[in-house]
C-alpha cells in the first residue's frame, strides 16, 4: 500500500487573523409611531427609526399630515393593540374645539422600507400614497354638544370621552354605539376660577379629565369650578359618590379663594391615585384619604400628568435572588413649565400614617431637565429596547430620551440632592464651556415639529408576528358588562343609549377634506 502524502498548510503572518463571531446579540432596530395634535388643527404621524447603536440612534419620517378638525386638536386617545398577525390594529381618536371625536385605524407592522435620514422632509401631500396599507378613517362621533376635553379607551373595545358640556360618553368601538352617558351637576359659578375659560356672562362648566380604575369598573372625574372629584360606577352607569378637598390641604398647595379646581387624575398601580392642581397635587390612598401632597420645587405649573412604569432601582443585581422586590415599579410622572419631568414613587407610605399629622410633602425620586420650554406632553414607551421617553414642548420641539437611572443624585434647576442633602452641581466642563446638565436623561434626538403641539401618544410597532385579543371585528374582548351598561337609569346620572347614541358619520359618507396619509380606498 502507497503511503498517502502529507499536506502541509502555509500560514501567512502578515494576513489579519479570522475574524470570529461575536456572541454579544445587539438590540434590534425598531420603529416607533407618533400621533401629536396642535393648536392649529393639525393631526402629525411620526414614524421613529430607533437603534441605540447607529448614529444617529434615532431617525424621524413624518408618515401623515392633515386638518384633522375645523379648530385645535385638544385630546388624543391610542387603544390597546388587537387582532393577529397583519391584521393587527390600533384604535385612534381625536377631540377638537369643534364637538367632533374622530377616529382612525393605524396599522402596527413596522413598514417595510426605512423611514429617510433626513427629517425635515415631509412626504407628498396625496392620499393616493398611504403612509401604511392599513391605515384607514373610520368616521365621527359626535355624542358631545361642546368641545371634547378628554379621550381614553378602558380596553380595546370601549371609548371613553368627556366634554364641556359636563358629560361622560361611553361607546362601544365594534358599531360605535353610546352606551351610556353620564351627566356631572353644572357648579355655580363663585367669582372667576383660575384658569377658567368661560366667556363673559357665562359661568365655567365642563369635565377636565377622567380616569378609569385597571379593573374597568370604577372611573373618577375632576371638572371646572368643582373642589371635588365624582366618583362613577361604569358598571352599572350611575353616580357612585363624591369626595370634597379639604380646605387645609388647598392651602397648604397654594389653592386660593378662587382655586381648587381638579386638572388632571390617574390611577397608579398600587391602587393609589392621584389628583392634579395648577401648581401641585394630592396623592390618595386606596381608602380614599390624602397619602402624600406633591409640590415641584421651585413651584411651577403643572401640565401634564401619566403613571409609568420603570426598573426597580432598589431590587438586587441578577446573582441575589429577592422575593421581596419586584423588578418594576409604578410611578408619577409630571411634565411642568420650566421644562422638567419629575418622577415620585407614591406607592411608598408615608412616615407619619396612621397618625393625626399632616400629609408630608413628597420629594421626587428622579428628574428629568430637557432645559427647554414647558413640557405640553409625554410618552413613557416601556416597550422599546431599552426603553424610551419622549417630551413635547409647547413652541413644537419633540425630544426622545433614554433614562439613565444608575446616576448617584437627583439634578434640579443647578443642584444636585444627594442623601437629602443640596449641593450645587456643575455647570461647566474641564474646558470651562457651559454643558447641558439633563438629569437621568440622555438625549437621543430632537425634531422640530413647528406647530405649538398640544397632545402626544405613541407605541412601539412589531412585526406582526405578535397575538392580540381575537375579535372578528378587531375590536378586542369585552371587559365590562353592557347588559348592565345599557340598564343604567335616569335619575342615577345615566341615559340609556337609545335616549344618547349621538351621531356617527362613516367616512365613506364623503368629506371636502382629504385627510393625507391614510388609505384612498376610505375615501370617495
Amino acid at each position: 500500500m502507497a503511503k498517502r502524502k502529507r499536506l502541509t498548510t502555509t500560514i501567512d503572518s502578515s494576513l489579519p487573523p479570522p475574524k470570529r463571531k461575536s456572541t454579544i446579540s445587539s438590540p434590534p432596530s425598531q420603529t416607533i409611531h407618533l400621533a401629536l395634535g396642535t393648536y392649529n388643527r393639525v393631526l402629525q404621524g411620526l414614524n421613529l427609526a430607533f437603534n441605540p447603536l447607529s448614529t444617529p440612534p434615532l431617525t424621524f419620517q413624518t408618515v401623515y399630515l392633515f386638518n384633522a378638525h375645523a379648530s385645535s386638536i385638544r385630546c388624543l386617545a391610542l387603544s390597546p393593540p388587537a387582532g393577529q398577525g397583519p391584521a393587527r390594529k390600533r384604535l385612534l381618536a381625536t377631540g377638537g374645539s369643534d364637538e367632533r371625536i374622530n377616529l382612525f385605524s393605524l396599522g402596527t407592522q413596522r413598514p417595510s422600507l426605512p423611514p429617510s435620514t433626513t427629517s425635515t422632509l415631509l412626504p407628498p401631500l396625496s392620499s393616493k400614497n398611504a403612509s401604511h396599507p392599513a391605515n384607514k378613517a373610520l368616521g365621527t362621533l359626535t355624542p358631545h354638544t361642546a368641545p371634547i376635553t378628554h379621550l381614553s379607551f378602558p380596553t380595546s373595545s370601549k371609548l371613553l370621552s368627556a366634554g364641556q358640556d359636563n358629560r361622560l360618553a361611553l361607546t362601544r368601538a365594534r358599531d360605535w354605539t353610546t352606551l351610556v352617558t353620564l351627566k356631572a351637576p353644572v357648579p355655580t359659578a363663585k367669582g372667576r376660577p383660575a384658569g377658567d375659560t368661560a366667556a363673559a356672562g357665562q359661568g365655567p362648566s365642563g369635565v377636565n379629565a377622567v380616569a378609569v380604575h385597571p379593573s374597568g369598573r370604577l372611573g373618577v372625574s375632576v371638572g371646572q369650578a368643582e373642589r371635588c372629584v365624582r366618583l362613577w360606577d361604569l358598571v352599572r352607569g350611575v353616580k357612585a359618590g363624591v369626595l370634597a378637598f379639604e380646605r387645609r390641604v388647598l392651602a397648604r398647595l397654594g389653592e386660593g379663594k378662587w382655586g381648587g379646581e381638579g386638572r388632571g387624575v390617574a390611577w397608579g398601580g398600587e391602587g393609589e391615585w392621584w389628583v392634579g392642581f395648577d401648581r401641585g397635587g394630592i396623592v390618595f390612598g386606596e381608602d380614599c384619604k390624602p397619602r402624600w401632597l406633591v409640590q415641584p420645587t421651585p413651584r411651577t405649573k403643572v401640565h401634564k400628568s401619566r403613571y409609568i412604569t420603570i426598573p426597580n432601582p432598589t431590587k438586587p443585581s441578577s446573582d441575589v435572588i429577592s422575593t421581596t422586590e419586584p423588578p418594576t415599579i409604578s410611578v408619577l410622572a409630571l411634565s411642568t413649565e420650566d421644562g422638567r419631568v419629575l418622577l415620585y414613587n407614591t406607592a411608598q407610605l408615608p412616615p407619619n400614617s396612621g397618625t393625626d399629622e399632616p400629609e408630608p410633602l413628597l420629594d421626587p425620586m428622579y428628574v428629568l431637565n430637557t432645559h427647554g420650554p414647558r413640557i405640553k406632553d409625554f410618552v413613557y414607551l416601556e416597550d422599546a429596547t431599552p426603553p424610551v421617553f419622549v417630551t413635547a414642548g409647547s413652541e413644537g420641539g419633540l425630544q426622545a430620551w433614554m433614562l439613565d437611572l444608575s446616576q448617584q443624585g437627583q439634578v434640579t434647576n443647578g443642584t444636585v440632592i444627594e442623601n437629602g442633602v443640596t449641593k450645587e452641581s456643575e455647570v461647566d466642563g474641564e474646558d470651562g464651556a457651559s454643558r447641558r446638565d439633563f438629569g437621568v436623561g440622555v438625549l437621543m434626538g430632537e425634531f422640530d415639529v413647528g406647530r405649538r403641539i398640544t397632545c402626544l401618544e405613541g407605541f412601539v410597532m412589531d412585526d406582526g408576528d405578535e397575538e392580540g385579543d381575537e375579535d372578528e371585528d378587531g375590536s378586542g374582548e369585552d371587559d365590562i358588562d353592557e347588559d348592565d351598561l345599557s340598564g343604567a337609569e335616569d335619575e342615577e346620572g345615566g341615559e340609556s343609549p337609545s335616549e344618547t347614541s349621538g351621531e356617527y358619520h362613516d367616512a365613506k359618507e364623503g368629506g371636502e377634506e382629504e385627510w393625507h396619509g391614510f388609505s384612498e380606498r376610505e375615501y370617495p
